[in-house]
């Protein structure tokens, strides 16, 4: 009985990351096609999903190996869908610059998570990549607010935050490179 509750409880988070993973790739859809209303309301609720799943997760005790994979996966498919819609799509747009150090960073996290993996260390996530989720999220918000709503004056608002969230990417990965290589190294003293 003990292990059917945990596995449902394990299956609201992980059915929320998958939700996020499979409706991403809508949002450039809604955007090229105008509909700006619908693609706020899509964005909200991915990020929404972003928050309870983790929430969820730490509340019920219901980590999962299938958890751990399926929300950073689902994070960077809702960021790059929407930042593609974002940056390159709509009239009121993100810097490019957001985009691409978000791309170059995620890459690097695949690519050194997946060997930091093979060497059986789990990489955990930072406050500094939280905080650069948080401001991209806010960044996305705000321009699709600006661009169901026509709102030019938001702007500025938009300027901060993609600003904010640039620089946390840009720090983020340094952090990340760094505990990487601290945990590589670690490893291979050891043996």
């Amino acid at each position: 009985m003990k292990f059917l509750s945990a596995s449902l409880s394990s299956y609201v988070p992980n059915t929320l990351s998958l939700l996020r993973l499979l409706l991403s790739p809508l949002v450039p859809l809604l955007v090229l096609r105008d509909k700006h209303p619908f693609a706020l309301l899509l964005i909200a609720l991915l990020a929404l999903t972003d928050f309870l799943d983790g929430f969820l997760a730490r509340k019920l005790r219901a980590s999962t190996p299938l958890g751990k994979l399926l929300d950073p996966l689902a994070d960077k498919a809702f960021t790059f869908f929407s930042l593609l819609s974002y940056t390159f799509i709509s009239d009121i747009s993100l810097s490019p610059s957001l985009f691409f150090s978000l791309l170059f960073r995620d890459v690097f996290l695949i690519v050194g998570g997946y060997a930091l993996k093979k060497r059986g260390i789990t990489p955990e996530p930072s406050l500094l990549g939280k905080l650069t989720t948080l401001t991209v999220s806010l960044a996305l918000i705000t321009v699709a607010l600006a661009n169901a709503l026509n709102l030019y004056t938001l702007r500025p608002l938009i300027f901060l935050f993609e600003t904010l969230g640039t620089a946390f990417a840009v720090i983020s990965f340094f952090h990340y490179a760094w505990k990487g290589t601290r945990e590589y190294l670690k490893i291979n003293r050891v043996k």
